[in-house]
């Protein structure tokens, strides 16, 4: 055994998100940096603390404004934010109660995270062994649209498949 396996997975869990539901440019853009090592993809924000493990009752939003999502809410549970150039977001773009699917609703970003500024907070849980672990708080992040995969509301579907 040896080396970070959870660093291994988180990659290539990951990548599989934008592999099989980005566009031809994301695919370009991202893919072969993270392949070849010049791009670190190992965050994934998902958990937040009043969800529990119901995904679909996430309450980070990301809201369209002309060519940007504008992002606000809070995440826990988030590993390897610091040893990541890229993570992946996932935050609700339709009000859960405007909908009749509830797995819906939901869409996947990318965050560049060298240039995300004072809008995200990171903060350390010192409570784990060995892991880089964190509580995000995001304060009207602006995430380039282009940087939407896949379509919007159809986030939940792409990550468990790429599971």
């Amino acid at each position: 055994s040896g080396g970070d396996s959870a660093a291994c997975h988180a990659q290539m869990y990951i990548m599989g998100v934008i592999l099989r539901h980005g566009n031809s440019y994301q695919k370009q853009k991202y893919l072969p940096s993270i392949a070849n090592g010049e791009l670190r993809l190992q965050a994934f924000a998902v958990t937040e603390p009043d969800a529990g493990s119901e995904t679909t009752r996430i309450q980070t939003t990301a809201v369209r404004s002309g060519e940007k999502y504008i992002v606000n809410g809070q995440k826990i549970w988030i590993s390897r934010v610091a040893q990541s150039d890229l993570m992946l977001l996932l935050a609700r773009t339709t009000p859960y109660e405007e909908l009749e699917n509830k797995t819906e609703g939901l869409s996947v970003f990318v965050v560049d995270m060298r240039n995300v500024g004072k809008q995200l907070e990171v903060r350390p849980i010192d409570m784990t062994f060995n892991r880089h672990t964190n509580q995000l708080f995001f304060d009207n992040l602006e995430i380039p649209a282009e940087n939407l995969i896949g379509e919007e509301g159809k986030g939940f579907r792409y990550i468990i498949d790429s599971w």
